[in-house]
């Protein structure tokens, strides 16, 4: 784990607690992650390419886009990079988080689930 790495860990898994919207990504060539996350709601789901027209945002597309997978997009309320996060933010959101990763796998799979929660109620 590289310095810092849990820490973010840490804030991320407070942010699916809240079950706030957000995605991590890093631009080719950066070493540093960003985050876009809307303030509140949730993602827009689009049913074709050109309903992105005009709109401004952090868009995941399906390579066959369909009812079932539709284009999500997040909207770009808050821009963070993650090597900038400060050390105190993930008291603002979500409180005090308890103790080191542990639990491999389980763990993994347990947040896995709780990421895919959401998606699969839409």
């Amino acid at each position: 784990m590289i310095a810092g790495q849990e820490h973010i860990s840490d804030y991320i898994d407070s942010l699916i607690r809240q079950n706030r919207t957000f995605a991590i990504y890093r631009i080719p060539g950066e070493q540093t992650p960003r985050m876009v996350m809307q303030a509140s709601g949730s993602a827009s789901f689009l049913h074709t390419i050109e309903s992105l027209d005009g709109k401004n945002g952090y868009v995941i597309a399906p390579f066959h886009i369909s009812e079932r997978y539709p284009i999500v997009l997040i909207r770009p309320d808050e821009e963070i990079s993650l090597g900038e996060l400060p050390a105190g933010d993930r008291q603002t959101v979500g409180g005090d988080i308890p103790g080191q990763l542990t639990g491999g796998q389980e763990r993994y799979t347990e947040r896995f689930r709780q990421f895919l929660r959401p998606l699969d109620e839409k």
